[in-house]
C-alpha cells in the first residue's frame, strides 16, 4: 500500500513539474490564430499592431522585436537567416536576422495577407487581386498574374510549381512565369488547405476527400469521409508514406494514401472538434479545440495517453523535441513539455 501511495505522489509531482516548466509569452493580438514559426531555437510571431516578436524558446523571453508601419497578419518565411513577411498596407519586407536590419521593402500596391513563398531567387506573395514575384536579394519585380483570391491559402512548393486552394478551386502555378498550369474545380464551397505528397494533392471539400494528380491536375479518387459530428472546421489532411490521416469533427481516420482505403476510424467521446493532427516520434498527436491533447499509435489507432494542458488550444500546434507550442486568442504563445508520467 505504501508503494502505491509513493508512486501516486511521485507521479503527481512529476506531472506538476512538467506544467511548471512550461511558459507563455504575450506577443499581442493576432486575429488569425496562426501557429508559430520555429527557426533555430526561436519563435517568430506577428501581431495586429505590426510587431514581429522573436522569442527565445529556452526561456520564453523576448529576444528582440521589430515594428512595421502597418499590421502583420501571418508569420514570415525564413531562408538563410533572412525573414520575408508582408504588411496589410502592401509592403513586402526582407529582414536580415543577424543584423536585425531591413534589407529592402517593396510595396505591392494592394493589401497583402499572406506568408511569402521562397523559390530559388524569387519571393512570391499574393493579394486579393493578384500573385506577384520579387527578386529576393534586392526586391525587383519578376512577374505579376491577375487572380482573384478570397482567402488566405498557404502556398505549397514542389519542384518548379506552387499549389494552393481557394474559391472552390485548386491551382497549380509555374514559379518561373506566374502562369496557371491547371485548375481543378471543387463541387461545393468550403475546403481545407491542401496537402501535397507522393506527387498527389489531398484536399477535403465539405464531406469528401479528393486526391488529385499533382502534374496533370486530374482526379485520382474521391472518398466520402463525413462525420456524424456537426463540424465547423475542415482540417488539412496529413500524409506519411502511404498513411493518410484525417481529423474531422470528433473523429480520427486513417486511410491508405494511394487508394483512400479506410484502415481504421476512431470516434472520440469528447464533444469538442479536433484540430489538424501532428506526426512526431512515430506517434499521432491529436489536439482538441479545448485543453486536451491525445496521443495515438498509428498502426492500430491505439490511444497511448492524453495531456490536460493549462491553456486552451486555439491555433494549429507545433511539436519539437517533445515540446508543444501554440497560440491563443488573447495573444499568448504557450509552451508545454510533453512529459508522460507513468
Amino acid at each position: 500500500m505504501k508503494k502505491v501511495i509513493l508512486f501516486l505522489i511521485a507521479s503527481s509531482i512529476f506531472q506538476l513539474y512538467a506544467q511548471q516548466a512550461s511558459w507563455k509569452f504575450n506577443f499581442g493580438k493576432n486575429s488569425n490564430l496562426i501557429k508559430p514559426l520555429i527557426y533555430k531555437g526561436f519563435a517568430y510571431l506577428v501581431s495586429d499592431e505590426g510587431i514581429l516578436s522573436v522569442v527565445d524558446l529556452k526561456n520564453g523571453k523576448l529576444a528582440w522585436s521589430f515594428k512595421a508601419d502597418a499590421p502583420l497578419s501571418l508569420p514570415p518565411v525564413i531562408e538563410n537567416d533572412v525573414a520575408f513577411f508582408c504588411t496589410k498596407n502592401g509592403d513586402v519586407i526582407a529582414m536580415d536576422l543577424i543584423t536585425k536590419k531591413v534589407k529592402w521593402t517593396k510595396n505591392a500596391g494592394d493589401k497583402l495577407i499572406c506568408t511569402p513563398l521562397i523559390y530559388k531567387e524569387k519571393v512570391i506573395v499574393y493579394s486579393k487581386n493578384f500573385i506577384m514575384a520579387y527578386d529576393k536579394i534586392v526586391g525587383l519585380d519578376f512577374w505579376k498574374t491577375d487572380l482573384k483570391i478570397s482567402g488566405k491559402p498557404s502556398l505549397m512548393l514542389v519542384d518548379d510549381f506552387f499549389y494552393f486552394a481557394d474559391n472552390m478551386k485548386v491551382y497549380a502555378v509555374n514559379c518561373n512565369t506566374g502562369k496557371i498550369a491547371w485548375e481543378f474545380s471543387l463541387p461545393v464551397y468550403g475546403q481545407s488547405e491542401i496537402c501535397v505528397a507522393n506527387d498527389k494533392i489531398y484536399i477535403i471539400n465539405k464531406d469528401k476527400l479528393y486526391c488529385i494528380d499533382r502534374v496533370k491536375g486530374t482526379e485520382i479518387f474521391k472518398k466520402e469521409i463525413s462525420s456524424e459530428f456537426n463540424y465547423t472546421f475542415l482540417n488539412t489532411p496529413v500524409v506519411h508514406e502511404n498513411q493518410l490521416f484525417i481529423s474531422i469533427g470528433n473523429e480520427l481516420i486513417l486511410l491508405t494514401a494511394d487508394k483512400g482505403t479506410e484502415v481504421w476510424r476512431i470516434k472520440l467521446k469528447s464533444q469538442n472538434e479536433l484540430m489538424p493532427v501532428v506526426l512526431a516520434d512515430n506517434k499521432i498527436y491529436v489536439p482538441e479545440r479545448s485543453n486536451l491533447l491525445h496521443v495515438y499509435l498509428p498502426e492500430k489507432g491505439k490511444k497511448e495517453y492524453s495531456f490536460t494542458l493549462t491553456e486552451k488550444i486555439e491555433s494549429e500546434v507545433v511539436i519539437e523535441n517533445q515540446i508543444l507550442y501554440f497560440t491563443t486568442s488573447d495573444g499568448n504563445l504557450v509552451s508545454f513539455k510533453l512529459i508522460q508520467s507513468k
